[in-house]
């Protein structure tokens, strides 16, 4: 049992204590902004519910202000011009 009559004690040294003082307010900063972006995501996800369960509305009647027209449903018609078709092949979205 030889080291065991020795009483520790906790002595960091400088390296440490600076290395510690530079990461902790960066990890601070980061577990902020990860629930900041949870909130964005909440309330896109709030946002997406309630226009996906909405009307529908005609593309002629929309306006041009993009924000407004995002997860809106809107009703189309019209026919489909198969010969100005083309495919887009090893494309990932």
């Amino acid at each position: 049992m030889i080291g065991f009559n020795r009483k520790l004690a906790f002595k960091p040294g400088r390296a440490s204590t600076v290395a510690f003082l530079i990461v902790f307010p960066l990890l601070l900063s980061l577990g902020s902004w990860q629930l900041d972006r949870g909130k964005q995501k909440s309330l896109l996800v709030h946002q997406r519910n309630e226009r996906t369960n909405g009307p529908e509305v005609a593309l002629e009647k929309l306006e041009a202000d993009l924000e407004s027209l995002r997860y809106l449903p809107v009703k189309i018609s019209g026919r489909y011009d198969g010969d100005h078709q083309f495919l887009v092949d090893n494309q990932s979205v």
